[in-house]
């Protein structure tokens, strides 16, 4: 599956983020006016930056680490 989608991105020359073995990409931080795709069950639409999982999940991170570092560290 992550080869078909990492072939999909190549073909719509969307960086697949690393690549496969053969085939790397390097990030480049110029993404000011680029459009982000988001694929789901629905299919793959445009989506602003600040609704992706993403950005949604660093987010939450970033705003309360604990929340999903303490069940990695719990003394169950």
């Amino acid at each position: 599956m992550r080869r078909c989608l990492e072939g999909i991105a190549v073909a719509l020359e969307i960086n697949p983020e690393g690549g496969t073995q053969n085939v790397a990409f390097a990030t480049r931080d110029s993404h000011s006016g680029a459009t982000i795709y988001e694929v789901s069950a629905d299919g793959i639409a445009p989506a602003a930056y600040e609704d992706t999982d993403h950005y949604r999940i660093t987010r939450a991170f970033l705003e309360n680490p604990q929340t999903f570092l303490h069940p990695l560290f719990a003394d169950d």
